[in-house]
């Protein structure tokens, strides 16, 4: 596969040497993403669900320019400023994925910009969404509508 850059209108600009996904072959890792606007302004001060959103938000429009959906997704890792947002945090982040669900690792951090939230990276495989095998405990909750084996 040639080395390509893909530019998707609306994201932020880096504020440093990275970029924002790298797709190779069928894998893409999506960089730690926060809550900006297209100029890099932090958006929902103080609100979680919202920046919850604008993330996910801004990983749907990354994945569909690479061919992908959100049901791609097999793994992110969200970094969470206060355990207290927790539920209003998973509440929404569940909003953007269906069941069977990716794998997911959540942690306590403080963030480099002030009121930022939260931080989210993800890594998906284009094609996932029909062939993953999904691993999770007999009876779990967040197993509904997925296939058990």
């Amino acid at each position: 596969m040639p080395r390509t850059v893909t530019k998707v209108k609306g994201m932020s600009p880096p504020i440093g040497p990275y970029c924002h996904a790298v797709r190779v072959g069928d894998t893409i890792f999506l960089s730690g993403a926060v809550s900006t606007d297209g100029r890099g302004k932090l958006v929902g001060r103080g609100d979680v669900r919202r920046q919850t959103r604008t993330v996910l938000q801004a990983f749907r429009k990354i994945l569909k320019g690479c061919g992908a959906t959100m049901d791609d997704v097999v793994k992110t890792l969200v970094f969470l400023t206060d355990w207290r947002h927790y539920p209003a945090y998973n509440e929404e982040y569940g909003r953007f994925f269906k069941a069977p669900y990716p794998a997911r690792s959540t942690v306590g951090t403080t963030l480099a910009q002030e009121g930022l939230l939260l931080e989210i990276e993800a890594v998906a495989v284009r094609g996932a969404s029909r062939h993953k095998e999904v691993i999770t405990a007999p009876g779990s909750l967040w197993t509904r509508g997925a296939r058990r084996r």
